[in-house]
């Protein structure tokens, strides 16, 4: 009797450990002339293995999105060249926007300048500003 209970145990046991390390998803593929089967697919690339479902035995593809890989080397070697002249166009527009940018500075502060010497004009301390305003426009003005 005591050898009925323990083995029962054992049985109930084991069937519930098993069922929770069950896999959701088993991937198959051919391997030579056998099929093989795993948790994760071959080479881990998910477009070399089929997913299999383990109650119902039903086999689907296990991606529907097949990786587009160019037809030759020149046609990769054309799409990288695109891919770069591209990048570099949009390199060169923030470039010239930046330098758009500080043009405008460079004017507002010329202007600035400017008007900041007409002030210094009639200020008491003419002295000491008019050639700090005139240092101002020969270097934002030129």
């Amino acid at each position: 009797m005591m050898n009925f209970k323990t083995i029962a145990i054992a049985l109930i046991s084991a069937s519930l450990t098993t069922g929770a390390l069950a896999a959701e998803t088993v991937y198959s593929w051919r391997q030579g002339s056998h099929n093989a089967y795993s948790d994760i697919p071959l080479n881990l690339r998910m477009d070399y293995a089929n997913k299999m479902n383990v109650r119902t035995h039903t086999v689907s593809a296990s991606t529907d999105i097949k990786l587009k890989t160019p037809d030759s080397l020149a046609q990769r070697q054309l799409e990288l060249s695109q891919q770069i002249a591209a990048e570099n166009k949009k390199v060169e527009d923030e470039n010239a926007k930046r330098t758009a940018e500080a043009a405008k500075i460079k004017e507002e502060n010329c202007q600035q300048a400017r008007s900041n010497l007409n002030l210094a004009q009639n200020a008491r301390n003419k002295d000491q500003l008019i050639p700090k305003y005139t240092n101002d426009i020969s270097r934002f003005c030129n």
